[in-house]
């Protein structure tokens, strides 16, 4: 059935205008996944952060570009299937299944400029996925930044210290495993201060984060 959206924003990739999606089984399947290497500061929160496919994968960062400059929504949930397909059909690489599903925080300043944020969307997508799991967002970025992408390492890693926090604490007492969703990874620092203010909160949570894409 075709809605309003697809009129407005036809669903069709930089390869493809005949598809029916914005990535084919075929695509997804053919994209590379892993696990990122965790340094010993990040594993004292962190538990492995996955990464579906490569950022460099042309594909990929197009879909990325539409949805962020775009404001082509609607590929959020196509991000969501990609996930999905990788860890549960294509089985790269073994990722616990999440009894909670967390986003980032969002930054207020691009929130209010896109209208949407781009891992709330792909978090919730994912948790219709897995209706067992038990969606959440509670976190808070306290003000805005530069995007991480146009600041050096050493400028990413002051960029984001102490900004989020739990806007809400929910009892997560008969649960374990977390995924924390983001779309975009290079150095980890977003997920790394995110996950920081969980794991403090509920020491006892094994957090995995999951990612569209990174290098």
């Amino acid at each position: 059935m075709t809605s309003v959206l697809d009129i407005i924003f036809p669903k069709y990739n930089r390869d493809f205008f005949s598809i029916s999606e914005y990535l084919s089984t075929e695509e997804i399947t053919s994209l590379h996944s892993k696990f990122k290497p965790l340094s010993t500061k990040y594993r004292k929160y962190i538990s492995g952060i996955f990464v579906a496919s490569r950022y460099s994968n042309e594909l990929i960062l197009d879909l990325l570009n539409r949805v962020k400059f775009d404001g082509e929504y609607a590929i959020s949930e196509s991000f969501a299937e990609l996930i999905y397909q990788k860890i549960f059909v294509d089985c790269d690489v073994f990722v616990p299944d999440p009894d909670v599903i967390i986003p980032v925080a969002s930054d207020p300043e691009r929130l209010l400029e896109r209208g949407f944020s781009l891992p709330h969307l792909i978090a919730k997508h994912l948790s219709k996925k897995l209706p067992k799991t038990q969606l959440e967002d509670i976190l808070k970025k306290k003000y805005s930044t530069p995007q991480q992408s146009t600041l050096e390492k050493k400028e990413r890693l002051k960029n984001l210290t102490n900004l989020f926090e739990i806007i809400e604490k929910p009892s997560f007492t008969d649960k374990d495993i977390l995924w924390l969703i983001d779309d975009v990874t290079s150095t980890g620092t977003t997920l790394y201060q995110n996950a920081k203010v969980l794991k403090k909160a509920y020491p006892f949570l094994q957090i995995y984060c999951i990612v569209v894409a990174g290098n």
